[in-house]
């Protein structure tokens, strides 16, 4: 399957603390009035993210299937106090406007995290297409949505964006493996890195859970077997404008690493992956 073009950039096939491996409950911005990432559970908050998103990452070498990222039938409204995700990560704020916009980048980045780690990903049904209905069993037919409406429509450039991250998957074989290395977490920038390799193939996936972008660059260091002193193309930008984001990004560069720091244009609430040439 051929990758889309995208505008200006390349072509596309948690503990409680004021930290990355928290709730994201410190995140907050004037239009969403203490906003959670709901991909990341907010509706849980406390009680059920005790491990960090790190540890998430890791273990997904050893897991079968991910789902930390993202709800399945219990958690689209039949649990209690349950959402679907677009709603849940701008706190059901009406979605509108900016708030529609960062919702959706919130969305686009929990799938990204949970495609693009080292376990076999899935998605509950309308998630593709930002559904916002509930998934009850005993009122499912009251909250039926019309999914290729939504595909058509509104939920158009979220539907883009899951087929081309799945494209971008079944192109790449080190996405496929089981081979991960956490390269960089910072706390106080909500920032993580890390590494996808199989053979010679080694794709870097940089990810910022922050609600500012990193318009100047932001560096990732590490030594020179995880990140190598040469050429590394920007292949997946999840801010694209072709996905309604803000195209902040490095318009599908190839940017040289020189003593093994990695500096690249970093979206809020979004992620970059890049290969190695």
């Amino acid at each position: 399957m051929q990758l889309r073009n995208y505008p200006h950039k390349v072509d596309s096939d948690f503990k409680q603390s004021k930290s990355l491996d928290s709730t994201i409950a410190s995140l907050a911005t004037q239009t969403i009035p203490q906003v959670g990432l709901g991909c990341f559970r907010m509706q849980d908050s406390v009680g059920m993210m005790r491990s960090s998103l790190t540890s998430f990452l890791r273990l997904s070498t050893t897991h079968s299937i991910i789902r930390w990222f993202f709800p399945n039938h219990d958690e689209a409204g039949n649990a209690g106090g349950t959402a679907r995700t677009i709603l849940v990560a701008v706190n059901h704020a009406p979605l509108f406007g900016p708030t529609r916009t960062v919702a959706k980048a919130r969305c686009r980045l929990c799938y990204g995290l949970s495609l693009l780690s080292a376990a076999t990903p899935m998605f509950f049904i309308g998630e593709e297409v930002g559904s916002q209905q509930p998934y009850r069993f005993d009122s499912f037919i009251d909250h039926r949505e019309n999914i290729i409406g939504l595909r058509n429509g509104i939920g158009g450039s979220m539907f883009h964006f899951y087929q081309d991250l799945i494209s971008l998957r079944k192109r790449l074989e080190s996405i496929r493996s089981h081979n991960i290395n956490i390269l960089h977490k910072s706390n106080r920038n909500l920032v993580i890195a890390f590494k996808r390799w199989s053979g010679n193939q080694e794709v870097i996936v940089v990810a910022s859970l922050n609600n500012s972008a990193f318009s100047n660059g932001y560096t990732v260091l590490k030594d020179t077997t995880a990140i190598s002193n040469t050429s590394w193309k920007e292949v997946f930008n999840s801010d694209s404008a072709f996905y309604d984001g803000e195209n902040i990004g490095n318009n599908g560069k190839a940017i040289q690493v020189t003593n093994n720091r990695l500096s690249v244009v970093l979206p809020a609430n979004g992620f970059v992956v890049f290969v190695r040439q």
